[in-house]
């Protein structure tokens, strides 16, 4: 069969959405010469990018919608009536059209992003925390809770199968979108090969000389930032230990409200906000950290606590649905609107550096259980078993399509 693979429009300030993409294409790269099908990268790609594509023997199909996600929402919200029954007239989407030009079978979506079509495909869903926690305004504010929920159920209900991080990821499709058992598969996010084999250290100076606690993530409310300062507070009133922060990442709207929060706490002093950085600077970050904190509210898995035990460092993370099925006993969990227990964590591993170094151990282990190059050949084997199924209807069935 021929597979496209579609590529989100995705930059690196999209942080772990960026980075799972790219961890993927560079696995497809290397797995290409082992699969049976041809493999077709559609979207949009780097000119080096596309020269590792044809070394590899994999065509790139350039596809842009030229439309930013805020006018995609608007269209689909006002027009969605109206371009059903185009469809039934028998207008495919430019995508579409493109897709049966170059013969494609079946197309993966790597990540949530997606275009319409009409041909079979394989899903992939990171979270559905638009229905589990839909009062955070990135995931409701400006028509994103409505966006999200018709997206999510588009494509969910008619796609051949569906990818989730987890049990939990497809116990939460199937409760909130009907599919059976067999159409959702899960298959864990990998270890990102860059946190496996770190590059050089950028040998950049400190940020800070003390102890510090490392949290990279976007500046957003779901985020849970103002958890950290908080537990670093109450590390100080309760135990009477001083630690630092390190934040890194793109501001999504909440920087301004997480630098108040620090100045309010009297920890201002203790906080560094050094924004976006290099995935060296990031490796270095980790490796320099005294602990992960992790206070996310959003499951049902996340990266950055895999890149963390993979570079050595330990993880406290926040207890989401399936946070234990993804951590195991590598990571000690809190709830993340707890932040005494959040605080006497942080000082039982400041007290028992024998407890801090077991944490590390385990962490390295579970961090190399499970590699990008697993992740693609779970996914290929979704693809080997629809080849029968689409041997069932000609190469041009539904092609007359304008």
């Amino acid at each position: 069969m021929k597979l496209a693979v579609f590529l989100g429009d995705l930059r690196e300030t999209d942080v772990g959405g960026f980075t799972f993409q790219d961890e993927v294409l560079r696995a497809l790269i290397e797995w290409a010469p082992h699969s049976r099908h041809s493999l077709v990268a559609c979207g949009k790609a780097s000119p080096r990018l596309v020269a590792s594509l044809a070394k590899a023997g994999i065509e790139y199909l350039p596809f842009s919608t030229f439309l930013s996600n805020r006018t995609r929402r608007f269209f689909a919200t006002a027009f969605e009536d109206l371009w059903l029954l185009l469809r039934a007239c028998g207008r495919r989407s430019r995508f579409d059209r493109e897709l049966r030009r170059n013969g494609i079978h079946m197309v993966w979506f790597v990540t949530p992003f997606y275009e319409t079509t009409d041909l079979p495909y394989i899903y992939t869903v990171w979270d559905l925390q638009h229905r589990i926690q839909p009062w955070f305004p990135e995931v409701s504010a400006n028509g994103r809770w409505l966006f999200r929920e018709r997206m999510m159920r588009q494509m969910i209900q008619r796609a051949y199968a569906t990818i989730a991080p987890n049990q939990a990821g497809v116990d939460e499709v199937r409760r909130y979108y009907g599919v059976s058992a067999e159409r959702v598969v899960a298959l864990a996010h990998p270890t990102p090969e860059f946190a496996l084999r770190p590059p050089a250290s950028a040998d950049a100076p400190r940020i800070c000389d003390s102890h510090y606690v490392f949290y990279p993530a976007q500046f957003v409310a779901h985020k849970n930032h103002v958890a950290v300062l908080r537990a670093i507070r109450r590390l100080q009133d309760l135990h009477g230990r001083e630690l630092s922060v390190v934040f890194v990442g793109p501001d999504g709207g909440n920087l301004a409200h997480v630098r108040a929060q620090a100045q309010k706490l009297g920890i201002a002093d203790r906080v560094h906000f050094p924004g976006f950085v290099s995935r060296e600077r990031l490796a270095q970050l980790y490796r320099e950290a005294f602990a992960l904190v992790y206070p996310s509210f959003f499951g049902p898995e996340n990266l950055p606590p895999l890149e963390a035990m993979a570079l050595g460092t330990p993880v406290l993370a926040s207890r989401v649905d399936g946070a234990t099925e993804q951590f195991g006993d590598a990571a000690r969990l809190f709830d993340p609107l707890d932040y005494d227990q959040i605080a006497n964590l942080l000082d039982e591993l400041l007290r028992d550096p024998g407890a801090r170094e077991a944490l590390v151990r385990r962490g390295l282990e579970r961090a190399a259980a499970w590699t990008t190059r697993d992740y693609v050949v779970g996914a290929m084997k979704i693809v080997d078993s629809f080849e029968r199924i689409r041997d069932c209807w000609p190469e041009s069935s539904g092609a007359s399509g304008r």
